[in-house]
């Protein structure tokens, strides 16, 4: 089983995500968050993380798997000769907590710190990327959902089991919020009206966890145009509007502040 698509970026409210990554440009990416928890199924290449100055190495026919709440450094390195390529799943609350109350098995251990699957049966994988295809083309949120709940089932074979609650921070549950919108004109105000907070206590709050409204708008913005980048064979211009900014140049700003380098020069090297 293969791929359709060399890139695709498929987002489905409140079930999650399906995409493929396909990258030439190897420059490290540091401190990305992972919100909602993942699996990243590698196709081509080799991606290396840290996680608190620990190094680990996912070869191709790995899988790497993330819990929610995670943040590692990232680098992905090409093939001997082509390029990076991997498929990844990410999962809302909603389809996990789904699972959990119909899964036979109650006595798990739920996965708390990354994991790498090394010897994944080939029939997995072959499930991984059929899925992956079929959500091109399915309509009905039923069937996607337990598309998403398929790839859940087969994690747990495995040993790996997503925990439903949700122990989010107020900044990571404010990142949660303008993740589902990213290209819209957020304001303190409508963020702390959804909390139920003031804007004042909501900005104190935000101050204890060494961050502010702003900051994490822009984290969730450049976050996005990086996936964009990573998933898509969108123009710099459209990735910057559909990640919230007026222009690609503000976007160049305000990625290169965050990852160090210009969108421009990962977009060249995908060529």
């Amino acid at each position: 089983m293969s791929l359709e698509s060399s890139k695709q970026l498929l987002r489905f409210e409140d079930i999650g995500t399906c995409a493929t990554i396909f990258q030439r440009y190897e420059q490290p990416l540091t401190q990305i968050f992972c919100l909602n928890p993942m699996a990243i199924l590698v196709l081509q290449g080799t991606k290396i993380i840290e996680i608190d100055h620990q190094k680990s190495m996912i070869n191709a026919g790995e899988i790497l798997v993330i819990p929610a709440g995670t943040t590692l450094d990232i680098i992905n390195l090409n093939d001997v000769n082509d390029s990076y390529l991997a498929c990844y799943f990410t999962w809302e609350p909603k389809p996990i907590k789904y699972y959990e109350k119909i899964r036979e098995n109650h006595q798990v251990t739920y996965l708390e710190n990354i994991k790498i699957l090394r010897n994944v049966s080939e029939s997995f994988k072959d499930s991984f990327l059929q899925i992956s295809n079929q959500l091109t083309t399915i309509e009905n949120r039923d069937l996607i959902s337990h598309k998403f709940v398929e790839i859940l089932i087969w994690l747990e074979q495995m040993g790996i089991v997503f925990s439903s609650v949700e122990n989010l921070t107020l900044s990571q549950k404010i990142t949660q919020l303008i993740s589902q919108a990213p290209n819209q004109k957020w304001q303190a105000k409508e963020i702390a009206q959804h909390f139920h907070l003031g804007e004042s206590t909501m900005r104190r709050h935000l101050a204890n966890e060494n961050t502010s409204v702003s900051q994490l708008i822009q984290n969730v913005r450049t976050s996005y145009g990086l996936t964009l980048l990573q998933t898509t064979h969108w123009n710099i211009e459209d990735i910057a509007q559909e990640a919230g900014y007026e222009s690609g140049s503000r976007f160049a700003y305000y990625f290169r502040q965050r990852f160090g380098f210009l969108p421009s020069e990962m977009k060249n090297n995908a060529r």
